[in-house]
């Protein structure tokens, strides 16, 4: 009895559990950021997580988080090879508070040795020199 008709089945198979998993990944970290505490500071709800997921998803947590928490400043990060930063603020923080993610990004990015870059509510970056959360939490505070 064969169990694949070929390595193209077996391929297939293989992407729809690494898919399967990188969702069950990302709704666990939606529900390990949403219990998370987040600090209020000056009416800004501010959150910097250390997370294990790609630009790409890390882009998509921030997108969902923003729809469930109003004065979102949010930065998210991974190690891998290399450090992958993103920054999301809430467009009404944008606009009031004239906050800018590139801002953000380009300010951690110097201390990682990397670069990056983006539009005023959401910027990304990268870089090869790890640094602590706290360091990150103190770099984006100094924003607020």
């Amino acid at each position: 009895m064969k169990l694949f008709q070929n390595d193209k089945d077996l391929d297939g198979r293989v992407v729809v559990l690494r898919k399967a998993d990188q969702k069950n990944s990302f709704v666990q970290y939606h529900s390990d950021i949403r219990s998370s505490k987040i600090e209020k500071i000056r009416n800004v709800n501010f959150l910097v997580s250390k997370v294990d997921l790609s630009t790409s998803n890390m882009k998509s947590l921030c997108f969902a988080f923003n729809q469930k928490v109003e004065n979102l400043f949010l930065v998210l990060f991974s190690e891998s090879s290399n450090i992958s930063v993103v920054c999301y603020i809430s467009k009404s923080l944008v606009e009031n508070k004239k906050l800018d993610a590139s801002n953000v990004i380009k300010s951690i990015c110097k201390e990682i040795d990397g670069a990056g870059g983006g539009q005023p509510f959401f910027a990304a970056g990268s870089g090869k020199n790890k640094v602590s959360t706290d360091r990150i939490i103190e770099l984006s505070k100094n924003f607020l």
